[in-house]
């Protein structure tokens, strides 16, 4: 497989999952879920929990969406060091 095509792959793959992503996240904030992002309401070990649990019903949308939550809280906890 050539560069080139090996690139639309992961772009297209990319671009595919994190639609999935944004849509599931949309579905559950209608619901009333959300607070991930606020220390206060949520801890990463609360996400980490999730995320493993998540992991064992085997939904890699979900499992995607905690990855990322627990990312952006990491990233921005080590930017207040």
């Amino acid at each position: 497989m050539s560069y080139a095509r090996e690139d639309i792959e992961n772009r297209c793959g990319v671009r595919d999952f994190a639609q999935a992503m944004q849509d599931k996240l949309y579905a559950k904030t209608r619901t009333g879920r959300g607070g991930w992002w606020n220390p206060a309401e949520c801890s990463i070990e609360d996400l980490l929990t999730m995320l493993s649990n998540h992991i064992k019903k085997g939904d890699m949308v979900d499992i995607g969406n905690f990855a990322m939550m627990i990312w952006n809280r990491q990233r921005t906890e080590r930017s207040k060091e």
